[in-house]
């Protein structure tokens, strides 16, 4: 089998690693320092029985630590494609409701 032109393009190059699930820090080291460290963790909204998923998000983006992309120390939640998709996978819409105490998104 003949490999397309293309790709000889390619760096010759490649890392190959193993997916490992595990935590997600984000580190900010300075003149070999290091300064902060920060946990990511996803995004989620925990059901409260009633709320659906789409007034859950509103009213964790109501709180004043969350702003427009990163000027506050938390981003707002918008359901995009992305948002859409995963509800999907679950057999969710922003419209349905979660169990008290059930994680989403």
């Amino acid at each position: 089998m003949a490999l397309p032109k293309n790709v000889y393009r390619l760096p010759l190059e490649v890392l190959v690693e193993q997916f490992v699930q595990a935590y997600d820090f984000r580190l900010l080291v300075i003149d070999y320092k290091l300064c902060a460290v920060a946990q990511r963790i996803p995004t989620r909204v925990i059901g409260d029985g009633s709320s659906t998923i789409s007034q859950l998000i509103d009213a964790m983006n109501s709180a004043p630590r969350r702003g427009d992309r990163h000027v506050n120390l938390l981003t707002r939640i918008s359901i995009d494609e992305a948002t859409l998709a995963i509800l999907t996978e679950h057999n969710l819409t922003p419209e349905s409701c979660c169990s008290p105490g059930k994680s989403s998104i």
